[in-house]
């Protein structure tokens, strides 16, 4: 889960990173919202520990990928910790050795306006085909570790399953009528926070929907269905998931409330 506590005017925060301990100012980045800044750059005790710790849940990763500048250390450090395994950098700008640059477009916590992120051609052929894991040093809104995804599927890495941590991107879409019931509570069925990668929370519509589905649907699309004829719309909804064995889309969903709620 995302780690959140009130602003109260403390001036730092202790950061607890594999047996380690760092003291960090924290740097005002929005109106109502303060980060803990860790500069990891030359602090190689906690490097190495992290690295170490990192390695043995990554050994199944062919080859790393990360960003400049402070991801470098600790991915070269898990490289070397899970056999000298290569590495690649993506690139805030495009540099002249770069070879047909792959891009995508995001915003850091800590950028005013949208960024790009780049990785050379060469490299993305290293990426083709391979398993591979993303390292960054730190995780934030998860903007960068996203980005840093969305670059791997375009070079034509292993393609993470859409349900799969930390950057499927269905990992928090919910069908499920009992987890819907809970979608206000998203720390009750979520494995760790959204705002972790950078995630969208959204409700999706199929045979295993419920009448809070339904509702929460509703709301998002601006539709208004009375109560007493919620039943009757999940009814055709579970019907057209079962015959058609695939979710719903909104416009379908629009079709069938207003054919009982017109």
């Amino acid at each position: 889960m995302a780690h959140i506590i009130p602003f109260q005017g403390q001036p730092t925060y202790d950061l607890h990173v594999a047996g380690t301990v760092r003291t960090l100012p924290l740097i005002q980045v929005a109106p109502d919202t303060w980060i803990a800044y860790y500069y990891s750059l030359g602090d190689t005790e906690v490097i190495d520990r992290a690295a170490r710790a990192l390695a043995t849940s990554l050994q199944g990763c062919d080859l790393f990928v990360t960003t400049e500048t402070k991801g470098i250390p600790l991915a070269h450090a898990i490289a070397t910790y899970t056999g000298l395994k290569p590495y690649v950098v993506c690139r805030k700008e495009v540099r002249p050795f770069m070879l047909s640059p792959l891009t995508v477009r995001y915003k850091p916590i800590t950028a005013r306006t949208e960024e790009e992120l780049f990785i050379d051609g060469r490299d993305a052929m290293k990426i083709k085909g391979r398993r591979v894991g993303l390292v960054d040093d730190i995780v934030s809104t998860g903007a960068t570790l996203k980005a840093m995804a969305d670059l791997v599927r375009q070079a034509g890495g292993y393609q993470v399953d859409g349900w799969k941590p930390v950057v499927g991107e269905n990992l928090y879409v919910r069908e499920s009528g009992a987890v819907a019931s809970q979608f206000h509570i998203p720390q009750a069925i979520e494995p760790y926070s959204a705002d972790i990668v950078n995630a969208e929370r959204r409700i999706v519509l199929g045979k295993k929907s419920g009448l809070d589905s339904i509702r929460l649907k509703a709301a998002e699309l601006g539709l208004d269905i009375a109560d007493e004829q919620i039943p009757a719309v999940l009814a055709q909804v579970k019907d057209f998931g079962s015959q058609a064995k695939r979710l719903l889309s909104d416009e379908e969903f629009r079709q069938i409330a207003a054919s009982i709620s017109p």
